[in-house]
């Protein structure tokens, strides 16, 4: 599995490279709100549409725009989720606990944040995770953020002086997480979640509204990108609408110069 991810990604970077044009491998493109690779192009089609439902989803929950929903500790522990956690943190260094949140996003698409922090409520990292069922975005959102965990260690390093890693930019996220977080998922009221009531058409993009683009170059890996009608996510700035968020926009704090 994390062959097949590493070449899937892989994949994708070289692909939007090539079609937008950019100097080296990049992942993001402002053309495209969601961009995946899969052997079969069907299952990369439908993957850029979840993770375009999930970039904007997300964008509009750290805008405040919507909100996110408590996940029950009964049904992570249902779903498998809470013995997968416990299976893969075990004789981690870092002991960290997990939350789930499902965001009420009006689509046809379940969108599942996975928060991480310490015992005592430091360093929260986030996944985000999209699917046509709650439990396969918690997966997703879960894999996401257990990724985010590993690259941790190179922020305990760097502040061990093991490396010389810059960390900068991952310091800045978990400042942000730290300060907005709490706003912005309330673990109060955990409810049951309500499945989606649109299961994924079997023709993906019959939607007019629905933009997808092959960007294929042959290497064995189907790669598609979608792009999604959404004028309020349209408007604002791309870098708060992913996983490396900055801030919520209008909120009074200035960035500090880099320089």
């Amino acid at each position: 599995m994390a062959l097949s991810r590493c070449l899937g990604e892989t994949a994708e970077f070289r692909a939007v490279a090539a079609a937008t044009n950019a100097p080296g491998l990049v992942r993001s493109s402002s053309e495209f709100d969601g961009v995946a690779a899969d052997p079969e192009p069907e299952r990369a089609k439908r993957r850029a549409l979840w993770e375009a439902h999930e970039r904007i989803a997300i964008c509009h929950w750290w805008q405040g725009d919507i909100p996110a929903r408590t996940l029950p500790d009964t049904w992570v522990s249902e779903t498998g989720l809470a013995l997968t956690l416990r299976r893969l943190r075990q004789g981690a260094y870092l002991l960290r606990r997990s939350a789930f949140w499902r965001l009420d996003y009006d689509a046809d698409i379940a969108v599942v944040i996975c928060k991480s922090e310490t015992r005592q409520g430091q360093e929260p990292i986030l996944g985000f995770g999209a699917a046509t069922s709650v439990a396969d975005a918690a997966r997703h959102a879960c894999r996401e953020m257990l990724l985010m965990e590993v690259n941790l260690q190179g922020l305990v390093g760097s502040r061990a002086g093991i490396t010389d890693l810059d960390v900068r930019p991952v310091e800045r996220v978990i400042e942000a997480y730290q300060t907005h977080c709490p706003r912005l998922l309330d673990p109060s009221d955990p409810r049951e979640p309500d499945e989606p009531e649109a299961a994924m058409p079997d023709h993906l993009g019959s939607e007019p509204s629905v933009n997808f683009d092959d960007l294929s170059i042959g290497d064995g890996r189907a790669v598609w990108a979608c792009r999604l009608p959404d004028a309020v996510y349209r408007s604002r700035d791309r870098g708060l609408a992913g996983p490396f968020m900055t801030r919520p926009a209008g909120s009074q704090e200035e960035e500090e110069d880099d320089g």
